[in-house]
């Protein structure tokens, strides 16, 4: 009867260790765990927080391309404003040698006559090809 209540007594001891190296182990895989979770936390706050910023970026630039683009088309609007503008200038005091333009107006009938030039020996050579 020693030996049973001996028997019975170790089987309870070891059955009290196991218990308690159990909740040891729990603790500590808990412990680790809510490490793990709180790096996985921090890391997934840092790639929304890289996430947010280069959305706001990429949505700036955008924005700034937008209006880039729209400074170019008045830009263009003007040039072809100045454009017309020389056209007429340019039909007007033609004839005119006193004009206040009569230097560029001459200049511009130099390139015209260097393009008409160009034009013909373009025609002479597809002539000669044919």
């Amino acid at each position: 009867m020693v030996i049973e209540i001996h028997k019975f007594f170790l089987i309870m001891c070891l059955k009290s260790f196991i218990i308690g190296i159990n909740l040891v182990i729990r603790k500590y895989i808990s412990k680790e765990r809510r490490n793990v979770m709180a790096f996985l936390d921090k890391l997934s706050k840092k790639i929304g927080d890289v996430a947010e910023s280069a959305t706001d970026k990429a949505k700036d630039f955008a924005e700034t391309t937008k209006l880039n683009s729209a400074i170019s088309a008045e830009e263009k609007h003007i040039n072809q404003y100045f454009l017309d503008i020389g056209k007429l200038i340019f039909e007007q005091e033609k004839d005119n040698p006193d004009s206040p333009v009569a230097e560029l107006i001459s200049e511009i009938n130099s390139s015209l006559h260097t393009i008409e030039d160009l034009k013909s020996k373009i025609s002479e050579i597809k002539l000669n090809n044919k």
